[in-house]
């Protein structure tokens, strides 16, 4: 049985917001990345990082509108813990 820890899953997807926020990747997979993408975008403010994370994110709910959460139901499902902890956690990746 392969069971994640929230800290895994969370790391997880700080990693994926990483590789987009960085151009490695281009766009967001599911619906949980487009929202999460979303709200890093938002915490990191106006930089180029954010900018490549809202593009990713936008792109997503372009063609898939209905799949878009307020940041309350983003935190409400555990997807994000908190958004000073995501944002010291995306700095951090940044900073590497």
């Amino acid at each position: 049985m392969n069971v994640q820890s929230a800290r895994d899953n969370e790391a997880a997807m700080v990693a994926r917001c990483h590789a987009v926020g960085s151009g490695r990747t281009r766009s967001a997979a599911n619906a949980l990345e487009a929202n999460v993408f979303r709200v890093a975008a938002m915490v990191l403010g106006n930089n180029a990082v954010a900018s490549r994370l809202a593009r990713a994110s936008d792109e997503y709910f372009a063609t898939h509108f209905a799949e878009q959460l307020s940041d309350a139901e983003v935190i409400r499902r555990g997807w994000v813990t908190s958004l000073p902890r995501l944002c010291q956690l995306l700095e951090d990746q940044i900073a590497e």
